[in-house]
């Protein structure tokens, strides 16, 4: 059945791919590689949870599997997960370094995503400095006023009784 199933993906068939590789899963326990071969169908069938839950479990047999870490990776930058992408794609290249299936450009992609996403958490994290500043400088220079307006009050008071005295 695996080899049915290569053969099956091979061919572009990924329906009839996937259903040869859940078959030959059920039939025996599976290799981390037929789990990443079934991620891989899922990836093209653009199954990506699904994938990412078969390269996990690929992962949990052999973690330095780099073909589930290349599919996972990819599956989470279909879904925008460019932090997790990354993170697996870099992992997949630093095992198994390969420019074939698009993964330099993929890793490219996602480090400029990452790139440009912790730029605009650094932006925002500026904006709400600032704004904590000025919200700091507005209480300050109310509490400055409220302690004027009392000492003025307290002043008046002190002249009103030392009037009040003198009289």
């Amino acid at each position: 059945m695996k080899i049915e199933a290569g053969d099956l993906k091979a061919d572009g068939k990924y329906e009839e791919a996937l259903e040869k590789y859940s078959k030959a899963i059920c039939a025996a326990p599976p290799s981390a590689l037929l789990l990443a071969n079934r991620g891989d169908t899922l990836f093209h069938l653009s199954r990506f949870q699904a994938a990412i839950k078969d390269c996990t479990a690929a992962l949990e047999q052999n973690p330095d599997s780099a073909k589930a870490l290349r599919i996972r990776g990819r599956c989470y930058k279909e879904l925008g997960e460019f932090e997790l992408a990354r993170k697996d794609l870099s992992a997949a290249q630093t095992i198994d370094y390969t420019q074939e299936g698009g993964v330099v450009e993929d890793l490219k992609l996602v480090i400029e995503k990452c790139m440009e996403k912790e730029a605009k958490r650094a932006h925002e994290r500026v904006q709400e400095e600032d704004r904590l500043r000025e919200k700091a400088e507005r209480i300050r220079k109310a509490r400055e006023e409220q302690a004027k307006r009392e000492a003025e009050e307290e002043e008046e008071r002190s002249e009103e009784h030392t009037s009040e005295l003198q009289s």
